[in-house]
């Protein structure tokens, strides 16, 4: 809301729409989340390649949880090479153990 108050930019406006999809997925609200990740791929190109990353491991978050693992796999594992790539090694991790947890390790 104070975004669109204050007037941000595009890229600001998927920022916050992913935090509010992660927080869906925290919350119990997987499927909306999965929604709200597809309205944020579906302008993918507007992102720079880290932002884009953390919205694939929010996407292998509610995808996960959807039970919708090959898909979930697919986007942790794109997110782990890009946070590896930016020297991000938390959030590398963080999607490393999303990988296994959807593998069944």
């Amino acid at each position: 809301l104070a975004n669109s108050v204050a007037g941000g930019s595009p890229i600001l406006e998927l920022e916050i729409s992913t935090v509010r999809a992660h927080w869906m997925v925290l919350t119990g609200s997987p499927a909306e989340a999965a929604v709200k990740i597809q309205q944020i791929l579906d302008q993918r190109e507007l992102l720079p390649e880290h932002t884009l990353a953390e919205v694939e491991y929010v996407a292998a978050l509610a995808l996960h949880e959807l039970e919708r693992n090959d898909e979930a796999l697919d986007a942790a594992v794109h997110a782990e090479k890009v946070f590896i790539g930016h020297g991000s090694r938390r959030r590398a991790l963080a999607a490393r153990n999303l990988i296994d947890s959807i593998k069944g390790l």
